[in-house]
């Protein structure tokens, strides 16, 4: 889901695990200049900080975050995020962290056994907000090493991961960026459909398809935080799209004209 990570704004290396819950070990993959024994920037803490301080931090991190970053905190551990989506009741669904790969696996590890982490949206004097892991599904982790002292990592509900061959039920995460305002929903929707669906989908349906999947309730919006991010919805591929597209092209369909590729400049 190297997509995904392009949306947040950075590159990611995937280190996470198949299986159902998230690799705890090391990240053998990591360039072997990389440590994780200090954290970086202000948020970013370890063990011992009390929820609710925040760390020095340099120059080059303040200057990289444009000040403080929101804070996911747990047992004692501060890691700054610069982007997430949940929904309404606190279940995460992707979570961009900013820190030291211990502190970052560390808390991933406490998220994939369904525990409650917090999350400070406006640092340092916003509300803590619950925010719940999945022990069912677990997440899949994206990392890499940005310099010695900084690592970001990419967390991604495994059940929202669309690639897992072995998915019965798939979904994926549409997001938007708060520094791409050309971004229109309905667009990253049907390039996400487009990818993982067999029979053909024309990107002049866009209009067609997003009300589709909203007034069918497979397009649900989650509550998201941080610069970067400015919209995101949790989506649910398809199974009864061909149906949909068959009625349409019959002129029966209650979302309203199904456009044809001859139709685009009209459209």
């Amino acid at each position: 889901m190297t997509e995904i990570a392009e949306m947040m704004g950075r590159d990611a290396d995937s280190t996470g695990a198949d299986g159902p819950t998230i690799d705890t070990g090391e990240d053998h993959r990591s360039p072997p200049a990389l440590v994780d024994e200090a954290p970086v920037a202000e948020g970013a803490l370890c063990t011992g900080t009390k929820k609710g301080t925040a760390g020095k931090g340099n120059k080059g991190d303040k200057e990289r975050a444009g000040g403080m970053l929101p804070v996911i905190a747990g047992d004692g551990l501060q890691i700054e995020s610069d982007g997430g989506a949940m929904r309404a009741d606190g279940a995460l669904r992707l979570l961009s962290l900013w820190g030291a790969a211990s502190t970052a696996r560390y808390l991933s590890a406490q998220l994939a056994t369904g525990k409650r982490l917090d999350v400070q949206t406006v640092p340092p004097l916003g509300p803590w907000e619950p925010l719940w892991g999945n022990k069912e599904g677990g997440y899949k982790r994206l990392r890499r090493g940005v310099s010695a002292r900084l690592s970001h990592t990419l967390l991604l509900g495994r059940e929202c991961d669309a690639t897992r061959l072995d998915a019965g039920e798939r979904a994926f995460v549409v997001t938007l960026r708060r520094d791409r305002p050309d971004q229109a929903v309905e667009e990253v929707y049907t390039a996400f459909l487009i990818a993982l669906l067999d029979e053909p989908v024309d990107p002049t349906w866009a209009g067609w398809l997003w009300r589709r999947a909203r007034a069918k309730g497979e397009a649900r919006p989650l509550m998201v935080w941080g610069p970067v991010l400015r919209e995101a919805w949790e989506c649910d591929v398809s199974t009864t799209l061909r149906v949909d597209i068959s009625a349409a092209r019959m002129g029966d369909s209650p979302y309203g004209a199904l456009p044809f590729p001859a139709d685009a400049s009209a459209a």
